[in-house]
């Protein structure tokens, strides 16, 4: 009978030993709260941050919400400042057509119709005159009739700076560019390359981008003058458009944990670092604004709760976890671009993860982007393949794209250091008004949550637990063992 109890006993110990291994596995208990980043998006995409245009007060405000949420987290922050170049629309667009008296014929809607262009010569002005279609090629030596007029452009103008030339040479006042209707609703706010050094240049000319179907009713306002020319007649456009380049101060957030313990014996200690641009396109003079909740209201919210995370797994990190709010994305990566350069740390020791537009409430695909160039064994390629690796042993796709130089990892990239962005794109509502707080998804948030939060655990964590495990099971058979010898 003792025997018997004996044994029923041992099997008891052993089947706990089971349970409780199986438990552990299944009861993995997540810091990261959903409903709270959801709650970030709402307040960063709202009207009170104004689109959160470097330099406004809206960018500001912003800036002190996620300070203020990181120094409740534990970290400790640091402003970096530094200038970029901005193009802002000072008072309401006006483009009218006009009769021969003067009299309005049709006004045009600024983001309906046409759109402001900021690249190469673009710059603001008014203007008042008869419109030209050419069909002709660009480098075709212009006429007396092209002095003081606005030219629609039917021919094989791409935007490049010696077209704007011929056109300025012309004294043409302004150029009107046909363009789908799909990209007139969006707004940009990168100033093209290399900007600042046609804003040092006298040669200026207001750039437009137009709607085919303004470009149909503007020509049937003409009557054609030669092969692929067509001028005019009874009619003019009235154009003024107050579009100016500042350079403004702005600034990165970078925050560290407090009292943060580096590994000072070994110089392999490494950064883990997750970063989010906090800037989006501000608002037009007519009030309407860019809330900017997926692009990129939905990644800094995600970064602010996953600083919780980190903070909370400090004790038992591999890694110092380090989060960067970047200003000025949105105008040419200005904030990575300078943070890279400014000798802020080592950044060979620095793996960073980046999030541009996640938990789309539109079902799209996840990128994992980094930008390897002509580089087979670029650093970021390894770190990307670590993470999509991952990602398939726990049901997260994503597609790599490794020429990708559109968001804040190109920088690092470029500079041959590790970094690689998350992001998804819906491009219907991209830079529109209508990138409203609805396009984010709450429960994609907790999904992303999840599996960062879980990739932290697996790759950059000492596993504790994993040791209890086994103390514990050793304990047991320990146990089990003894029971067993008195069994015999």
């Amino acid at each position: 009978m003792k025997k018997i109890k004996l044994k029923g006993l041992l099997l008891i110990l052993l089947l706990l030993t089971v349970l409780f291994l199986s438990f552990q596995s299944l009861t993995q208990t997540y810091i990261f709260n959903s409903s709270q980043a959801y709650s970030h998006v709402i307040d960063l995409s709202s009207p009170e941050y104004e689109g959160r245009k470097p330099s406004t007060e809206g960018n500001l405000k912003a800036l002190a919400y996620a300070e203020k949420l990181l120094n409740d987290s534990g970290f400790e922050t640091i402003r970096q400042s530094f200038s970029a170049l901005v193009p802002f629309i000072e008072d309401k667009p006006v483009f009218e057509l006009l009769d021969e008296n003067g009299q309005i014929i049709k006004c045009y809607i600024h983001r309906k119709d046409y759109k402001e262009v900021l690249s190469g010569y673009a710059a603001g002005g008014s203007v008042n005159s008869k419109f030209i279609i050419d069909g002709k090629s660009v480098y075709d030596l212009k006429s007396k009739i092209f002095n003081d007029s606005i030219v629609i452009v039917n021919n094989d103008y791409n935007g490049k700076a010696d077209q704007d030339l011929a056109y300025i040479k012309a004294k043409v006042k302004a150029i009107l560019i046909p363009y789908s209707t799909e990209s007139i609703l969006k707004a940009s706010g990168y100033p093209g390359y290399d900007k600042s050094s046609f804003l040092s240049k006298k040669d200026k000319i207001i750039k437009i981008y137009i709607t085919y179907d303004v470009f149909t009713q503007l020509k049937s306002k003409c009557k054609q003058i030669e092969e692929n020319l067509f001028v005019s007649e009874n009619s003019k456009i009235n154009l003024s458009l107050s579009l100016s380049f500042k350079n403004v101060k702005t600034e990165n957030i970078i925050a560290r944990l407090k009292n943060e313990k580096i590994n000072t014996s070994t110089n392999d200690f490494a950064y883990l670092g997750f970063s989010a641009h906090i800037d989006h396109l501000g608002k037009d003079p007519d009030g309407s604004y860019f809330p900017g909740a997926l692009d990129n209201a939905s990644g800094v919210a995600f970064v602010l709760e996953m600083a919780k995370v980190l903070a909370n797994y400090k004790d038992i990190l591999t890694v110092n976890p380090l989060i960067i709010l970047f200003n000025a994305e949105e105008n040419g990566l200005c904030g990575s671009e300078y943070f890279v350069h400014s000798n802020f740390m080592n950044l060979l020791k620095l793996n960073l993860i980046n999030f541009d537009m996640v938990a789309s409430e539109e079902p799209v695909s996840y990128n994992l982007l980094f930008y390897q160039g002509n580089k087979s064994n670029h650093p970021a390629k390894e770190f990307a393949l670590k993470i999509r690796s991952f990602g398939a042993n726990n049901d997260f796709k994503f597609i790599l794209d490794n020429l990708s130089s559109n968001t804040d990892h190109y920088p690092f990239n470029e500079a041959g250091y590790t970094a690689a962005s998350l992001n998804q794109f819906p491009e219907s509502f991209y830079h529109t008004y209508n990138d409203t707080v609805d396009k984010v998804s709450a429960s994609g948030l907790d999904q992303l949550g999840k599996f960062m939060e879980k990739f932290i655990l697996e790759n950059y964590t000492v596993k504790k637990q994993s040791l209890y495990n086994i103390y514990f099971v050793i304990f047991i058979l320990t146990i089990s063992i003894g029971l067993h010898s008195k069994i015999k």
